[in-house]
């Protein structure tokens, strides 16, 4: 039985919840499915290049919380740690430059951690299996320097229980402090922009 005191309390909790629109703290526990794709892509002046991502990623849980009036969720926990030497650039010179460009040996993760997404359309990808645009605000952390980016995400049911993301993002090497590698003595130059692709599908357990 609650005490008068509790009542009190307990109703100001829920007048709190209320005014802010933010439903109690939920998980969900999850793994990315091995079809799930996520690469970086770049280019020089001789060739371009694409470095596939070849790990296997460990079971996780998130927890989030949802502000129904804003069509926003906030995200905890939600992190995609992706090992720099799990990257195959196609042969081993490459792989060894892109290895030194992230100092991978100091720094051997680069992480993607999902902070908030925002709906901004009347449709929800929960409601069927079609396309729906969303906007996720990310931290990412590349050579030990974490930058914020805005990306836009598409988004679809695939099944109750399987979900389908993709995104494509520009960033700069420059923006996290490391120099895009110019390999054989300066003759190749590579961009300093490079994409981040990710086409991830994930499972509820």
């Amino acid at each position: 039985m609650l005490t008068k005191g509790s009542k009190i309390t307990a109703g100001i909790f829920a007048i709190s919840i209320f005014l802010f629109g933010f439903s109690m703290l939920q998980n969900v526990a999850y793994y990315i499915d091995p079809a799930s794709k996520l690469y970086l892509a770049g280019s020089s002046n001789v060739v371009d290049f694409t470095c596939n991502c070849t790990q296997g990623f460990p079971d996780n849980e998130v927890y989030f919380q949802e502000d129904a009036a804003k069509k926003k969720w906030i995200f905890k926990g939600a992190e995609l740690k992706i090992q720099s030497r799990k990257l195959d650039c196609g042969n081993k010179g490459m792989n060894r430059d892109m290895y030194n460009t992230l100092k991978a040996d100091k720094y051997p993760t680069i992480t993607i951690e999902l902070l908030e997404t925002t709906q901004p359309h009347d449709k929800s990808f929960m409601e069927g299996n079609h396309w729906v645009g969303m906007d996720a605000k990310v931290a990412i952390t590349i050579a030990g320097v974490r930058k914020i980016h805005n990306l836009a995400v598409e988004s679809k049911k695939l099944s109750n229980t399987k979900f389908e993301f993709k995104s494509c993002q520009t960033l700069y090497m420059t923006d996290f402090g490391i120099e895009p590698p110019k390999p054989f003595m300066g003759m190749i130059k590579v961009k300093d922009e490079i994409l981040i692709h990710m086409d991830l599908i994930i499972k509820k357990k």
